[in-house]
């Protein structure tokens, strides 16, 4: 089983858990709120309606989804947000920082599943603990801090003479994730250097300034990518 194929599994089984806590009636239709930040050709889109067909959960007869898409912008979310409370979804399932508080600041009452997040949810405030979150929040959280500790120490491993690391943080991300990437670099005793970017146009941008700094391109033997690594 694939990585995304399992976090989809393992996040609509948590939902499926909601939505049978709130069904009321049997043959009942419940319905979910999908507040996600690109469009509707989403590729998490199919992979999560299968995993709802998993469970018995089938869209269009034992289930409604209400969609609501940012479309990348980050100040949408808690119009968007407000809209699905007003419908009185049974369930809200989010991704993100931004779209996971634009749920929380809506509604205190209906249940929202977080589809994977990157941070400590409990760092981020988002709940008490990960044993009883407490409050209507749950879902499934990736150990971020640790994976990209693994990735610094794999680039040490691989450029030996690597001294200082650029890092790319879209600004609809917490800071705390490029915090968590620059804290890990920062250990392994190397200069970090952030550059934001806002939009698709921003990354040239980002990778020019990253340039000016003086990362260079770089072919690695020992790392297999179809891809040149950067470093400095």
């Amino acid at each position: 089983m694939d990585r995304r194929r399992f976090l989809v599994t393992s996040l609509t089984g948590a939902l499926a858990a909601q939505l049978a806590d709130a069904a009321q009636q049997a043959g009942s239709v419940r319905v979910v709120g999908f507040l996600g930040t690109s469009n509707a050709r989403d590729a998490s889109v199919p992979a999560f309606r299968r995993g709802l067909r998993t469970f018995g959960r089938i869209e269009g007869k034992t289930v409604r989804i209400e969609y609501r898409w940012a479309e990348g912008r980050v100040d949408r979310f808690p119009a968007l947000a407000a809209d699905l409370v007003r419908l009185k979804v049974d369930v809200l399932v989010v991704a993100g920082p931004p779209a996971i508080s634009a749920a929380r600041e809506a509604t205190s009452t209906i249940p929202i599943v977080i589809a994977v997040f990157l941070l400590d949810p409990v760092a981020a405030g988002y709940v008490k603990s990960l044993a009883r979150p407490g409050g209507n929040i749950t879902g499934l959280v990736s150990q971020y801090e640790d994976i990209v500790a693994k990735q610094v120490q794999f680039l040490r491993e691989a450029i030996p003479n690597l001294s200082r690391l650029a890092l790319l943080r879209h600004t609809s991300s917490l800071a705390t994730t490029a915090n968590a990437s620059a804290a890990a670099a920062t250990n392994a005793g190397l200069k970090v250097h952030i550059f934001e970017v806002g939009d698709d146009a921003g990354y040239e941008e980002a990778f020019r300034a990253a340039r000016d700094a003086g990362a260079r391109p770089c072919t690695c033997s020992r790392v297999r990518s179809s891809r040149p690594n950067a470093r400095t």
